[in-house]
């Protein structure tokens, strides 16, 4: 289920991300032994998808808030590093900034840049028309590049 209530759709996914799940329901499993009936008490989710993957330790959902509160725990981790090794050589810290939304525009300008069709872009993401999927695309400065050199490769020497 997504965000819209009637935008209900099957994605694909790579088998890193499948193994994740996996290992990720495993140890969801061992909490439930040491929790026993304990675990999930309280969450009303698990009612009606009992296979909830995305669940605490203790058995409560994971909520966005969770992503959001984690991605600003790596940030502060890495922007403390980057802002001390900055310092050391004398040069402007570039400071990360991350949300678990950035991880959308990052994987849809992964799959433009892997040379993947728009359509199927949108397809996969969600998006109802292919401006929405070029908002979220953001092509990095060497990619850009290299088409180019593709381009002027075939066709910068003719006259």
């Amino acid at each position: 289920m997504t965000e819209k209530k009637k935008s209900v759709r099957i994605i694909p996914l790579p088998d890193i991300a499948i193994e994740a799940f996996l290992s990720w329901k495993e140890k969801q499993n061992q909490d439930k032994k040491v929790l026993g009936k304990k675990w999930g008490t309280g969450n009303d989710l698990l009612k009606k998808y009992p296979g909830l993957i995305f669940t605490t330790s203790t058995g409560m959902s994971y909520l966005p808030g969770n992503a959001e509160d984690e991605c600003e725990r790596i940030k502060n981790i890495v922007n403390k590093q980057e802002a001390l090794e900055a310092e050391k050589e004398g040069r402007e810290a570039e400071m990360l900034d991350v949300t678990p939304h950035s991880f959308r525009h990052t994987f849809v300008t992964r799959c433009v840049q892997s040379g993947m069709k728009p359509a199927t872009v949108g397809k996969i993401s969600g998006h109802s028309t292919q401006k929405m999927t070029e908002y979220y695309t953001h092509l990095e400065q060497g990619y850009v590049k290299d088409e180019y050199k593709r381009y002027d490769e075939k066709y910068g020497k003719e006259s």
